[in-house]
């Protein structure tokens, strides 16, 4: 007969297992999801963006890159890329004093 501690035990024994398994599953998930979008963003001729915006950082397909002219090794913040959607209005040097 199993005591109440042996069942204790199996219990969380098959609870880290069962989170594990889910675990793995997001990861797979998430994995695929991601290779569908790096798929998506090669296979057009369109520049397509992502922006987290909890993070502030921003991921570019290589399309971006050839269409504004940035080289591939650069990242362009979101607020540079912003400026050239949304310049700010320029103000004269005798404003600025």
């Amino acid at each position: 007969m199993f005591t109440k501690d042996d069942v204790h035990f199996l219990q969380a024994v098959a609870n880290v297992i069962a989170e594990a398994i889910e675990r793995k599953q997001v990861e797979h998930a998430l994995r695929e999801s991601s290779e569908r979008f790096e798929l998506a963003g090669r296979a057009t001729d369109d520049a397509v963006w992502d922006w987290d915006i909890v993070n502030n950082k921003a991921w570019w397909n290589g399309v971006f890159y050839t269409a504004f002219g940035y080289p591939p090794d650069t990242v362009p913040s979101v607020e540079a890329w912003n400026s050239v959607w949304y310049p700010l209005p320029q103000r004269s040097q005798e404003n600025s004093n």
